[in-house]
């Protein structure tokens, strides 16, 4: 298949990139990564759904780790989008 942006590197898939995110969030974060390749939605809808599937997934964190890793994915998941 053909990357959308051809400056993503050819890197092996983790789910929602490296980090803590899919250790706290699994469920969140493969929702996430199947909504980047589908590319159906837009990203911010991506990314919006992936912020509330975080708090749905684990009510009783505070909402600080989940803000975290929107921020993240908001600001640094654009090439990523639609990419297989």
């Amino acid at each position: 298949m053909l990357r959308k942006n051809k400056s993503v590197p050819d890197l092996p898939r983790i789910c929602c990139g490296p980090g803590f995110a899919a250790d706290l969030y699994p469920e969140a974060c493969r929702k996430h990564d199947d909504c980047y390749r589908r590319a159906c939605d837009s990203k911010e809808t991506c990314d919006l759904n992936f912020f509330y599937d975080m708090l749905r997934e684990h009510p009783m964190y505070t909402v600080y780790p989940a803000l975290l890793y929107y921020g993240g994915v908001w600001r640094f998941g654009g090439p990523y989008y639609g990419t297989p």
